[in-house]
């Protein structure tokens, strides 16, 4: 007999090319003239240029090409430009600045050898070199839209360019399943052809099983191991393999010329081979205050001229442990990250640091890391508050430009954009700490600092006043040097004073190691990156921190290849780091719980479990006794099955986890059992009809619940009945015991001879859990199952209030004016998951100014996240009130 045998082989390109066109809105380009300049403006475009070059926007433009491609040539094929009316003359480039108390500065005339060209800039589409992202190639383009005539001042735009790149393949990489899918969904969010992201993405790399991998390392000295096991645990139990290994270890076990470039060859390694993400360096980095526990790479590249510092242009960097290509001193030099250097810049690990310096802090941060993924306060992590001052005096450029513009990438509900401007007069250390104190799962810093913080609002010595306690959030900034690490003498910069904070403070924070710049009058690197970071924080791909971050520093990449040492976008990727959990999976609305059904048993040996959620894609884990024993993420039915990939035995306790975009996280137990019976919950179902009859429970209600249980054994269960108890104050059972039956067979279930009751109080809460825990009893044995249902309420907040000024006398403006009598309008979010019925809510105010002829207003029903405007109230303000005073009303819902 003959076989025909088939050997697929791997299909490596040699060379290629592809083909792609780019349309432009003329529509979008703004021209603004003043004192005689034209500045150009275009959407998400950076600056840069030789100093006394017409200023003109640049475009980042990214494009997939097969992995371990390097791009050989570019040709442009089409140009379609659209001539504008007019003669300009461009602004001319003035060079960065630093975000800091800007320095008088000598305008810079045009340069004649720039305006007494023909053409500028020589080229419309430039490629400098091919980055690499974690395996993933990436043709890095500038496109300049703006084609200026300096002798005629005219300006075209392109409106289509269309080009072909040209490529060859050397060293295909490969990735292993996780690694892909990570970055996978990354590089798909950044580049212009995402739908070659199948044919084009790294192959794949098989390990032998799940426990060969290690998907996220703490690397920390030993003393502070043990204090960290609890946040691996969790990061294991959540389904990321997760190790911590000792600096001791590291540096006994691999080469390099310093313990920095050891650590960074450990990384490579278990990038390369056990399928590496995440990385947390446990340990501040401060060597010159004898605080260095994992130490860092100092960088350079260029001379700022800046004068503030003597060490200005000396960059502590993180981005060396996150870029692993090549070593980032390739002229041997000892200096790293200098031009000739060619550092690639795209991350290939996710790369964060915890800045603690002892055991108490190290606590702390663990815990607050726990708190935010596990149990966040509700009604808080949609805040998001957005300082701002005057950035560059010179130039009449303030904050709000780059606020505003994070402002307009975040969804509007949920998001409740704060903005506190020095521009508006409502900027101070007050307002700002109440904002936080009161919840904000980000804050944006737009303003000038240093080391200590920002002196317009907050300092170091103000943070004993943030006192938000668990309303956690993530605080960056463009400031300069509020992430210095290392210019504090004997003590913490701000970054690292903010996460350490104990009572309140951040979970995170990404700050400047160096000087944040601007290009004023436009947007400049640090802003820009800023605002890319929440564009994709708000993508509902993107789960974590590191990943936000990395994508906001990959986006400009193209630009820092292109400027060269004439701009500052690779300063800024170089310095921005994160003081925090690379792994952290950000809200980005209010979380609600997740409903998910599995067995509370299952018998030794079983391969595959099968658990249901009512979310699509969440991930379901398996561990036991803090290591991952399966994962898999449910299909579009909610549907995960998940290969038990490592052996448990019988009398094991199986965990089980399932987190999903923002949802609390669930977490359960099953049973590992051998033969005999074996009874435990199966499900359960509420009524409520002698409350609101939804099928929720209500705080207020009585409830009925039926308790299904399932002999999951190998043989019958006799005279079964179970018992139920909580330990929620706020849940008193009125009804805790159920006859199951005389005999219950393996593999039925039954929902007994009655129901449970229980009564909730009026003072639970929103999305409270109440914990329930159902003992069987069996002639043959008993067995314990816990189970979590949870609380629906609406929860009613102040939405904002609108003047009508139209009573005979007033002047309507819309705003209210001495002995005025106005109507005021006030809208009521329900930030809560229940329904709130009949709401009225009245007035007061004790100002002795201020009369309330009709204090009383209807608002009906308010759906969950939505807003009612209710009725007008009337109002009317003394003439003797000072313009500006300030009135206070109560709300009474």
């Amino acid at each position: 007999m003959r076989y025909i045998i088939l050997l697929l082989l791997p299909l490596v390109l040699e060379a290629g090319s592809l083909q792609k066109s780019i349309s432009l809105n003329p529509e979008y380009l703004k021209i603004r003239v003043k004192d005689g300049y034209a500045h150009v403006y275009y959407p998400e475009a950076a600056y840069f240029g030789p100093k006394g070059a017409p200023r003109i926007p640049h475009l980042s433009v990214k494009y997939l090409l097969p992995s371990g491609a390097e791009v050989t040539s570019l040709e442009i094929l089409r140009v379609k430009t659209v001539k504008l009316p007019g003669s300009y003359r461009i602004y001319p480039e003035q060079g960065p600045v630093p975000i800091s108390i800007a320095k008088q500065k000598e305008f810079l005339e045009p340069d004649p050898v720039y305006y007494s060209k023909d053409t500028y800039p020589e080229k419309i589409l430039v490629v400098k070199r091919t980055g690499n992202f974690s395996g993933y190639s990436i043709a890095s383009l500038v496109l300049n839209p703006v084609i200026y005539h300096p002798k005629t001042g005219e300006i075209e735009f392109v409106s289509e360019i269309e080009f072909r790149i040209d490529y060859k393949v050397t060293a295909p990489k490969s990735l292993t399943k996780k690694q892909r899918q990570v970055f996978g969904k990354l590089v798909k969010s950044m580049v212009s052809n995402p739908e070659d992201i199948s044919i084009f993405q790294p192959g794949l790399k098989s390990l032998k099983s799940l426990q060969d991998t290690v998907e996220m390392v703490i690397i920390t000295q030993s003393s502070f191991a043990p204090y960290f096991e609890d946040l691996r645990r969790w990061k294991e139990e959540k389904g990321i393999r997760c190790e911590i290994v000792s600096l001791n270890s590291i540096y006994a076990s691999y080469s390099g010329r310093d313990n920095p470039e050891k650590i960074r060859n450990f990384i490579k390694d278990y990038y390369n081979n056990k399928g590496l993400i995440y990385v947390l360096l446990g340990g501040q980095a401060d060597y010159e205050n004898g605080e260095e526990i994992v130490p860092r790479r100092d960088v350079y590249y260029l001379t700022s001229g800046a004068g503030y510092y003597t060490d200005e242009d000396t960059i502590p960097s993180d981005l060396y442990y996150s870029d692993l290509d090549g070593t980032w001193d390739e002229d041997g030099d000892n200096i790293f990250g200098e031009i000739e250097d060619s550092v690639d810049m795209y991350p290939d690990v996710l790369v964060g640091r915890f800045p603690i310096k002892n055991i108490s802090q190290l606590s702390n941060l663990v815990n607050k890391v726990l708190t935010y993924e596990q149990s966040p306060p509700s009604g808080y992590v949609t805040n998001l508050v957005l300082p701002a001052t005057e950035l560059f005096s010179l130039y009449n450029y303030w904050g709000d430009t780059v606020n505003n513009a994070i402002a307009d990438t975040s969804p509007t509900p949920p998001w409740n954009d704060v903005k506190l401007y020095e521009s508006l007069g409502n900027l101070s250390t007050s307002t700002f700490l109440n904002a936080i104190n009161n919840g904000a799962g980000f804050s944006h810093y737009s303003a000038h600092g240093n080391e200590y913080g920002c002196s317009a609002f907050v300092r170091i010595s103000d943070l004993s006043n943030m006192t938000n306690g668990d309303k956690l959030g993530i605080h960056n900034a463009i400031s300069c040097f509020t992430g210095a690490i290392d210019e504090v003498s004997g003590g913490d910069c701000f970054a690292e004073e903010l996460v350490n904070r104990v009572g309140g403070g951040a979970v995170a924070s990404i700050m400047n190691t160096r000087y944040g710049w601007g290009y004023p009058p436009e947007m400049g690197p640090s802003e820009n990156i800023d605002v890319s970071f929440y564009h994709y924080i708000f993508q509902d791909s993107i789960l974590t921190l590191g990943e936000a971050h990395a994508l906001s520093l990959a986006n400009w990449v193209p630009v820092a290849y292109a400027e060269e040492d004439a701009g500052v976008y690779r300063w800024c990727i170089y310095e921005l780091w994160i003081f925090g959990d690379p792994s952290l999976e950000v809200w980005t609305d209010d979380p609600s719980n997740i409903t998910v059904s599995h067995p509370g048993a299952i018998p030794h040996g079983t391969p595959t479990v099968q658990i249901t959620t009512d979310q699509p894609g969440a991930l379901v884990a398996l561990s036991r006794d803090g290591y991952l024993v399966g994962r898999a993420m449910a299909d579009a039915g909610g549907i995960a099955n998940v290969q038990v990939s490592a052996p448990v035995i019988a009398g094991d306790s199986v965990k089980v986890v399932v987190t999903a975009k923002n949802r609390i996280p669930y977490i359960g137990y099953m049973t590992v059992f051998s033969n005999g019976p074996y009874v435990s919950y199966l499900g359960s179902e509420v009524n409520d009809g002698a409350g609101n009859g939804n099928g929720r429970i209500n705080p207020g209600e009585s409830i009925d619940l039926e308790i299904w249980v399932k002999n999951w054994g190998s043989d019958a269960a006799t005279d079964v009945y179970g018992k139920l108890s909580t330990t929620n104050t706020n849940v008193t059972i009125t009804s805790d015991s159920v006859y199951y039956g005389a005999s219950i067979a393996a593999g039925d279930s039954t929902s007994g001879m009655g129901v449970f009751s229980f009564d909730v109080s009026l003072n639970a809460t929103d999305q409270e859990v109440i914990p329930f825990a159902l003992e069987v009893h069996a002639a043959e044995s008993t067995w314990t199952s816990n189970f979590n249902l949870v609380i629906y309420a609406p929860v009613l907040e102040f939405d904002g209030v609108v003047v009508v000024d139209t009573f005979p006398g007033c002047n309507g403006n819309g705003y209210v004016d001495p002995g005025e009598r106005v109507s005021l309008v006030v809208g009521i979010r329900n930030t809560g998951h229940e329904v709130a019925t009949s709401v009225s809510a009245d007035i007061s105010t004790s100002h002795s100014g201020v009369v309330i002829n009709d204090g009383s207003s209807a608002f009906g029903d308010i759906e969950p996240d939505s807003v009612v405007f209710g009725e007008a109230y009337d109002v009317s303000f003394d003439g003797s009130l000072p313009v500006g005073e300030r009135v206070n009303f109560d709300l009474s819902m």
